[in-house]
């Protein structure tokens, strides 16, 4: 049964993705800032870019602050180093991003029947083991400058507490269970 909800969630994934990007007609700073609920952009942080042939868009929306819950996350700068410590998160990241970009993910990401982005997944230098995820020394050790985790992993929850001491930028994702869930984290 887990390996139909995951088929189902990662078909979910890639239907809504795909609805986005076909009926997108926005710029991606319109985007960040259409972005509300559990993730809502500062807008008067934004670096726009008056000729879109001269900066790559997702350049254009940084320094960026995101305001998750009842806390702040800024990125001065575009992540170079991101660790994608659950399957779930490192799905997402591979689908929205270069996966040079990804350094560290859940070794679960190499399994074809669990995880979407497994082809993916190859190009990260480094597996994060389920024990490892948990283990926030382990996790700084990459030098990250992005760490994206599910709040659904008791572990990760443990170690959310800990690695947002660092100062690096973390955001800990809701339950990605619903469509709205998946179409939340995702935006």
């Amino acid at each position: 049964m887990r390996l139909f909800n995951r088929a189902a969630v990662d078909f979910v994934f890639v239907l809504i993705l795909i609805l986005m990007t076909a009926c997108s007609s926005t710029t991606a700073t319109q985007d960040q800032d259409m972005i509300n609920g559990k993730g809502e952009v500062n807008e008067q942080e934004h670096a726009t870019s008056d000729r879109a042939d001269e900066t790559d868009e997702s350049d254009a929306v940084f320094p960026v602050t995101i305001n998750l819950d009842q806390r702040q996350v800024k990125a001065a700068s575009k992540p170079q180093r991101i660790v994608a410590i659950s399957l779930d998160t490192a799905d997402a990241v591979l689908e929205l991003t270069d996966p040079s970009r990804v350094i560290a993910v859940a070794d679960s990401i190499d399994n074809v029947h669990l995880a979407f982005q497994s082809k993916a997944g190859e190009q990260a230098a480094n597996k994060l083991r389920f024990a490892d995820s948990r283990d926030p020394e382990k996790i700084l050790a990459y030098e990250p400058d992005l760490i994206l985790l599910t709040k659904q992993h008791e572990g990760e929850m443990d170690a959310e507490q800990i690695l947002l001491q660092s100062g690096i930028p973390l955001i800990s994702f809701q339950l990605w269970n619903t469509i709205d869930e998946i179409a939340a984290n995702i935006r």
